[in-house]
């Protein structure tokens, strides 16, 4: 395997880092652990034999986080990860997460938690291997929800949503602009007997619309149905036609639910392929639209209870009769 020599020099002295070669990120996390919150800066060489993608491996490098550097250095495809074992450890990788625009804004940033680091982020449908049935999902809901339903769905799109809703397999993603939502799920859904590590995914909605050839003015703009013609060709009567192959978009909708509203709901939707989007990559083989959070498994009860002290509890995440019930219940002891 490739190796890299890196050497590495911080604003206050650090003893114990001397130039060393590392041949992954692992190797980089593993000799410099905690003390990377030691340094203000890494001012870093690639020396003799390195690839360097974008620059002459003779020169040096600032960057205020050493894994985006090393990524510049070994060519790694791989995208930023940190750990998090409390919420203070959320709360200072945030700021790092949503950076900056050009124009001094913070980015937009979506989360989703799950209860297992290694899953894909697929939806229900493409992780059931049935993309094709949707729309036979839906010719059937509809034939037995319109009775129940005062104000039924105007369009297709609607459809999708309500389905979803009701946990019929979509080619929907579900995402929330809340992180302490998407930590909830990660911490809630964690199995006692389950060894893997929990995670929460960080989304940059507009980087992965650009892999998809969707940008819109201004840039920072998410597309809706019946607003971007764009997304006419994701709806399930149209999913199948024509011969070419789409990649998953980043889209907005109406909040019309109130589990939606409340958990600041918003989502991807996949086309008639399976793309996990984990697996995406732009061109130039990066994956500027992610970015992970790791949980450990020993941090879980630790996280459940702070989120809690935070008022991140069941009755706030699924604002129903039942849950306020129990949620009184629960004060009683």
């Amino acid at each position: 395997m490739e190796t890299v020599a890196l050497g590495v020099l911080g604003s206050r002295s650090i003893s114990g880092l001397p130039t060393m070669r590392l041949s992954g990120l692992a190797d980089l996390k593993r000799v410099y652990g905690t003390r990377l919150a030691e340094l203000d800066l890494m001012v870093v060489r690639a020396h003799v034999g390195c690839r360097l993608p974008h620059a002459p491996s003779s020169t040096w490098y600032s960057y205020e986080d050493p894994f985006l550097l090393f990524k510049l250095a070994w060519g790694v495809r791989t995208m930023v990860e940190y750990d998090v074992s409390g919420i203070s450890d959320l709360l200072e990788a945030l700021p790092k997460i949503y950076g900056r625009t050009k124009a001094g804004k913070p980015k937009t940033v979506w989360f989703r938690g799950h209860a297992s680091h290694a899953w894909h982020l697929e939806p229900s449908l493409s992780r059931q291997g049935k993309l094709e049935d949707e729309l036979k999902l839906m010719k059937h809901f509809k034939q037995n929800a319109f009775q129940f339903l005062s104000a039924p769905p105007q369009s297709e799109s609607e459809w999708i949503f309500l389905m979803q809703h009701y946990a019929i397999p979509t080619r929907l993603l579900d995402w929330t602009e809340n992180p302490l939502v998407a930590l909830y799920f990660a911490c809630q859904d964690f199995p006692a007997r389950r060894k893997p590590a929990a995670a929460v995914w960080c989304l940059y909605p507009q980087e992965l619309n650009k892999i998809s050839g969707v940008v819109l003015t201004p840039q920072d703009d998410i597309p809706a149905f019946g607003e971007e013609d764009e997304l006419e060709d994701y709806l399930p009567s149209r999913v199948r036609i024509g011969n070419a192959q789409k990649t998953p978009l980043a889209i907005i909708a109406a909040r019309r639910f109130d589990r939606v509203y409340a958990q600041k709901g918003v989502f991807t939707i996949q086309h008639r392929e399976v793309h996990r989007l984990e697996e995406l990559q732009d061109a130039a083989g990066e994956q500027p639209h992610l970015v992970k959070l790791k949980i450990p498994r020993n941090a879980v009860k630790r996280l459940t209870k702070e989120i809690a002290l935070l008022g991140v509890n069941k009755l706030m995440i699924f604002p129903q009769l039942d849950n306020a019930a129990a949620h009184v219940m629960e004060t009683l002891g």
